[in-house]
C-alpha cells in the first residue's frame, strides 16, 4: 500500500506570531509615512519693510485639523510704525483661517524696538471629491502686510498639504497601536521561548 502522507499541522500560536507580524509591517508603513509628514516644521524670516515678520508652523498642514501657526511682527526702527498683517488661502479646498472670525493677524502700530507675537489656528477642509487638492505641491499659504497704509504686499510661505488627511491624528493614534502590537508580539515571542527552554530540561 502506498505510504500515507502526513499532513504538517501549523500550531496556533505560530499562526498568531504571523499575523502580529504582518500587522506590525502594515501598521508601521502607514505610519511612518504619516508621521514623516506630520513632524516636519516650517520656520522662516520675511521683510515687509521697515517690519521683519518671523513664521513658524507645521511644514505640512494635516487637512481636517485645526493647525496652529505662530507669528511675530519686530519693528527693528526708532520711529513707530503702523501696520495690518493677515493670511490669504491660495488652494483651491475650503480654508478657515485666523482667530475671532478673521484673517487679520494683527493691525495696530508697532512702537521702536516692539515686537508683537500673535499665533493663529488654521483649518482646511477637504471631502472624498477634493482629497486630490492634496497633492497638489504649490504653497497653501500668502502672508500679506501692508505698512503705513501703503498697498499690501503679499509673501507665499512654503507651507503645504500632508498628502494623507489627518495625518497627525493618525501618526499618534497607530503609534499607539503600534506600540500595542509589538508589546504582544514581544509577549508571544517570550512565552515561546520559555516552553522551549522547558521542553530542553
Amino acid at each position: 500500500m502506498p505510504a500515507r502522507t502526513q499532513k504538517t499541522k501549523i500550531q496556533p500560536q505560530y499562526l498568531l506570531r504571523w499575523f502580529l507580524l504582518a500587522a506590525v509591517a502594515i501598521i508601521f508603513s502607514v505610519w511612518a509615512l504619516a508621521t514623516f509628514y506630520a513632524i516636519q516644521k516650517y520656520s522662516e524670516s520675511l521683510s515687509f519693510s521697515p517690519i521683519r515678520a518671523f513664521v513658524f508652523s507645521p511644514k505640512y498642514l494635516s487637512v481636517n485639523e485645526d493647525e496652529e501657526i505662530r507669528f511675530a511682527f519686530e519693528n527693528p526702527i526708532a520711529n513707530p510704525v503702523s501696520v495690518i498683517f493677515g493670511l490669504e488661502n491660495n488652494s483651491a479646498l475650503p480654508g478657515f483661517l485666523g482667530l475671532l472670525e478673521s484673517s487679520t493677524i494683527f493691525s495696530g502700530t508697532l512702537q521702536s524696538r516692539q515686537q508683537v507675537n500673535r499665533q493663529a489656528k488654521v483649518f482646511f477642509h477637504a471631502d472624498l471629491t477634493r482629497l486630490g487638492e492634496m497633492f497638489n505641491r504649490a504653497p497653501q499659504l500668502s502672508l500679506w502686510g501692508s505698512i503705513d497704509n501703503l498697498p499690501a504686499e503679499k509673501k507665499n510661505l512654503a507651507i503645504y498639504f500632508a498628502p494623507i488627511p489627518s495625518a497627525r491624528s493618525l501618526s499618534n493614534y497607530l503609534g499607539t497601536v503600534l506600540l500595542g502590537l509589538v508589546g504582544l508580539l514581544f509577549r508571544e515571542a517570550w512565552d515561546q521561548a520559555k516552553k522551549s527552554g522547558r521542553k530542553k530540561r
